[in-house]
C-alpha cells in the first residue's frame, strides 16, 4: 500500500467515526445546550425559586417523596398523614404513625391517632393532647359522632366509646343505649376527593431546597446521577474534544491537498 493510499484510508477511518461520535452525542450536546440557555435565564425562568416534588428526581438526591398519603375533610379544612407527620391544611402540626379519623365539634377540630386523641384550633393550632396517661381506652380504631346528641364517639375493639372532653370520661356506648347506637354514628372516613394542598404537603414533607437550576446544574455537570453520571459526562467531553479535533483534522487535511491540486 502506498503512502497516499494509507492517507486515504486513515483520513476514511477517521471521518467514519466522526461521523459516528457526532450521531452518538447529538442528543448529549443538544440537552447541554437546552440547559445551559436555561441557566442563563435563571431569573426570568424563576428556576431558583421553584421547588422539585417529582419523587423520581428527589429519590435520586436521596429524599424519599410522600406516599400513600391519607386525607380527612371536615367543615372545610383538611387533615393529611404522610409516612408519620400530620398537616392541618398544609401546615405540620403533629406526629402519628396511624390517623384513623378527624371530626369537629364545639368549635374544636378533634383528630384521633390510635394512641391518643388531639384538639385543634379552628385555626390548626394545637390545644391538648388526650391520651393514656388520662384514661383514654386504646388503641383506637375509629372516630365519630353521634347522629343523634352530636357526642363524640371513639371505637376499640372492645366497642364504641362516647368521650366526653372537657370531664375526661368515656363512658361505653352500650351502657346508655338499649337500642342498636352504633348505627346513629357518623364515622370519619378518610376521603378520595383530591386535596388541593396536595403538592405543597408533599414539598413541606420532604423539607428539601431541591430547585429546577440545581437540578439542571447537576444534569449539566452529570452529578444528577451521582459519581457513575459525572465519568459519563466526562467520557462524552473527550469525545466531544475527539470530534473537535478529528474534524479540524479533516478540514485541514482536505485544505492542503485542495492547495496542492490548484498548485
Amino acid at each position: 500500500m502506498t503512502p497516499i493510499q494509507r492517507r486515504k484510508n486513515l483520513r476514511s477511518i477517521i471521518l467514519k467515526w466522526h461521523h459516528r461520535i457526532g450521531a452518538g452525542i447529538a442528543l448529549v450536546v443538544l440537552l447541554l445546550a437546552i440547559s445551559g440557555i436555561m441557566l442563563n435565564h435563571t431569573d426570568s425562568l424563576a428556576l431558583d425559586s421553584n421547588k422539585i416534588s417529582n419523587p423520581f428526581i428527589l429519590n435520586l438526591y436521596g429524599i424519599n417523596a410522600a406516599d400513600n398519603l391519607i386525607h380527612f375533610q371536615t367543615n372545610n379544612h383538611w387533615l393529611s398523614l404522610a409516612g408519620e407527620s400530620v398537616f392541618f391544611d398544609t401546615e405540620l402540626v403533629f406526629n402519628c404513625s396511624s390517623l384513623v379519623g378527624f371530626t369537629y365539634l364545639d368549635s374544636t377540630f378533634v383528630a384521633a391517632c390510635q394512641d391518643r386523641l388531639v384538639l385543634l384550633t379552628e385555626q390548626g393550632q394545637l390545644i391538648e393532647t388526650i391520651s393514656e396517661f388520662q384514661g383514654l381506652p386504646v388503641p383506637l380504631e375509629a372516630l365519630g359522632l353521634s347522629a343523634n346528641d352530636n357526642q363524640l364517639v371513639v371505637s376499640l375493639r372492645t366497642g364504641n366509646f362516647f368521650v366526653n372532653l372537657a370531664e375526661l370520661s368515656w363512658i361505653p356506648v352500650a351502657s346508655l343505649a338499649s337500642d342498636d347506637t352504633g348505627n346513629n354514628i357518623e364515622w370519619s372516613q378518610p376521603t378520595q376527593i383530591l386535596n388541593p394542598n396536595l403538592d405543597e404537603i408533599k414539598l413541606a414533607y420532604t423539607g428539601n431546597d431541591i430547585t429546577f437550576e440545581r437540578v439542571l446544574l447537576d444534569l449539566h455537570s452529570g452529578r444528577l446521577f451521582g459519581i457513575s453520571g459525572v465519568i459519563v459526562n466526562d467520557i462524552f467531553a473527550l469525545l466531544l474534544i475527539s470530534l473537535a479535533i478529528s474534524g479540524f483534522w479533516a478540514w485541514y487535511t482536505r485544505r492542503r491537498r485542495l492547495k496542492r491540486i490548484h498548485h
